[in-house]
This record gives C-alpha cells, sequence and structure tokens, in this order.
C-alpha cells in the first residue's frame, strides 16, 4: 500500500510540473540565423532565461514565416520585441519561440 501511495503521488507531482510559457523583457533582437538544413531559426535576445542567451524558432511552428518576419523586422528596424518562449532546450541552450510582440 506504501507502494501505491507513492507512485500516485509522484505521478501528480510530474503532472503538476509542467511549466507555463514564459516571456521575455523587451529588447532588440540580434545575428537572427538560419545556419542548418532544417532550416530552424536562431536569435541572440536576452540572457538569464536559459543557459545561453539564444532563442530557436523550429520550422514546425504553425506560423514560422510570420514569427521570422517579426523578428526580422524588429531587428531591421531597431525596434524592440517580446519573446514569448516555451522551455528551455537543446540541455537547456535555447529557448524555444513560440510567439513574438512588438514594443
Amino acid at each position: 500500500m506504501k507502494y501505491v501511495i507513492s507512485i500516485i503521488f509522484s505521478c501528480f507531482l510530474a503532472v503538476s510540473a509542467v511549466a507555463e510559457p514564459a516571456y521575455t523583457g523587451d529588447a532588440v533582437p540580434s545575428f537572427l540565423h538560419i545556419f542548418s538544413e532544417t532550416g530552424n531559426a536562431y536569435v541572440d535576445h536576452q540572457s538569464g532565461y536559459c543557459n545561453t542567451d539564444r532563442f530557436v524558432l523550429y520550422t514546425t511552428h504553425e506560423k514560422y514565416d510570420a514569427v521570422f518576419s517579426m523578428l526580422l523586422s524588429a531587428q531591421m528596424a531597431e525596434k524592440e520585441v517580446m519573446i514569448r518562449f516555451d522551455g528551455c532546450v537543446n540541455d537547456g541552450d535555447f529557448g524555444k519561440i513560440i510567439g513574438v510582440y512588438l514594443k
């Protein structure tokens, strides 16, 4: 019985540990680039969220073109944006971009 309670409690903790998407502060994106055949886009934004200041936009994102365009436009115009990201990927190195907001 003790083991059953332990397993149920562990399952509860695993479900409750799911993180909500986070938001960065406002900053001008820099070094927007695509350097692999997969087409994923990487951009430097702000440090302090993951192990680096780099964020990744996967090509599988439903609005990849729109988000990439906003990041590129903001970088070229030197306008601040806020990035919405869903945790850190690649062993915590990059924030996974799920949205971007113009400031």
